[in-house]
């Protein structure tokens, strides 16, 4: 008599094989909307969607996306029945994965909304349907804000606190609370000029490398204040989210850098190719921190050279946010200084005391050290002198030390 438990598993098998053969060799995940995950509050009307595909099995090398369907939903429940009552792509051969413009219906303020994405592979096999993602609706219309005015308790002579009470009689599900405050912007300090007295600064820890904590971070801008540093350069890349709402709270002034480098071969900045390329780092690091009071002008980058490339970077960027002026130093155009062209700065690096006297008054634009007095492992020379000329020239708004901390490690051994 034939084995029957034998029998079962060699069927068992045989199938598992053939589902293996007919299933698609992808995997999505890492959803992302306008770059964040879940984000709570947007302000776009056509927000956009991107994942990454990971390919299942080692013996797939070289397998990628020939199609996507992405299915947005008003509800959870919707999105996991499959009614996707909000956008239903289709099946859309292409292998775009990042910044999928949402082409459904039209979004309601406040509201939030559910997305997922399966994707084809080369064999036109579906992957498995990704995990639904979210994400909320800011306020998009005017009419929408109905709010009143938080009034100080206390009128005492210090820093006011304003605050508001809110009862409510049912239990909480969910809450969201959107803040505008008007004139935040807007700085006076007793009608003085006000000097930019910065550093640059990097994420870096003698113990944990780039991996900082938010201790760390806190540690950095209360060591700032103690010190009478008011400007901090993002160099040079945007910063974590965590010190942002620092910068904000304590009130450092910021200088929002793109993460746009490319020293090793600067010529790219002349071909039109990379143009997205540059753009996208622009676009993503304005759309993220453009709601930051403490981010005061944006920067485009770090010596990436000064080829025509950064021409649309500087029209995304104003096209973003027309409230912010906009610097960048690397395009000299025969200039002693960089900041010529695509900036509404001039800018330069490291200049000797003969410059700074030639250079530093009677000029069409601000003048802005971005990077100066290198102390890394060196005593800071000069302070002094630079900034006499600074606070008796007409046009330098100040300077950014190189840098706040040594990026060294402690040797292991």
């Amino acid at each position: 008599m034939r084995n029957p438990i034998r029998r079962i598993s060699l069927l068992l098998a045989v199938a598992l094989a053939t589902m293996s053969c007919n299933s698609s060799q992808l995997r999505v995940d890492n959803l992302k909307t306008e770059y964040m995950e879940n984000p709570s509050t947007l302000d776009t009307r056509h927000p956009r969607f991107s994942w990454v595909n990971h390919v299942t099995k080692t013996s797939a090398r070289g397998q990628q996306q020939t199609a996507y369907q992405i299915g947005v939903a008003s509800s959870l429940e919707n999105l996991k029945a499959g009614k996707y009552d909000m956008w239903d792509s289709g099946q859309r051969s292409s292998g775009e994965s990042h910044l999928v413009k949402y082409g459904g219906k039209e979004l309601e303020s406040g509201k939030d909304y559910y997305w997922r994405v399966r994707t084809w592979d080369r064999e036109g096999k579906a992957s498995a349907w990704s995990r639904p993602a979210r994400w909320g609706m800011g306020l998009l219309e005017k009419s929408d804000w109905k709010a009143t005015w938080i009034d100080s308790p206390q009128d005492d002579g210090g820093v006011p606190l304003f605050r508001k009470t809110f009862s409510l009689d049912k239990k909480v599900k969910q809450a969201k609370v959107f803040v505008c405050g008007l004139g935040f912007f807007e700085l006076y300090l007793n009608g003085k000029r006000v000097f930019l007295k910065g550093t640059n600064r990097h994420d870096t820890d003698p113990v944990l490398g780039r991996a900082i904590t938010t201790d760390i971070m806190l540690k950095d801008v209360l060591m700032m204040k103690q010190n009478n540093i008011n400007t901090l350069r993002t160099s040079h890349y945007p910063n974590s989210p965590h010190m942002y709402a620092m910068l904000d709270h304590y009130g450092i002034y910021t200088v929002c850098e793109a993460d746009l480098e490319d020293h090793a071969d600067q010529s790219i900045s002349e071909k039109p190719s990379w143009i997205p390329s540059f753009v996208d780092r622009i676009d993503r690091m304005v759309r993220l921190h453009r709601n930051r009071p403490s981010v005061i002008f944006w920067s485009l980058g770090n010596e990436a050279g000064g080829g025509a490339n950064f021409g649309p970077c500087y029209d995304h960027a104003l096209a973003l946010d027309p409230t912010r002026p906009i610097h960048y130093e690397g395009n000299k155009d025969g200039k002693p200084f960089g900041g010529v062209k695509y900036s509404d700065f001039y800018s330069k690096m490291y200049p000797s005391m003969e410059w700074m006297h030639k250079n530093t008054s009677g000029l069409d634009k601000p003048m802005f050290l971005c990077e100066y007095s290198h102390a890394m492992g060196n005593a800071q020379g000069n302070l002094q002198e630079y900034w006499d000329v600074i606070e008796s020239s007409d046009a330098c708004i100040g300077a950014c030390v190189w840098d706040w901390v040594d990026q060294a490690i402690y040797d292991p051994l």
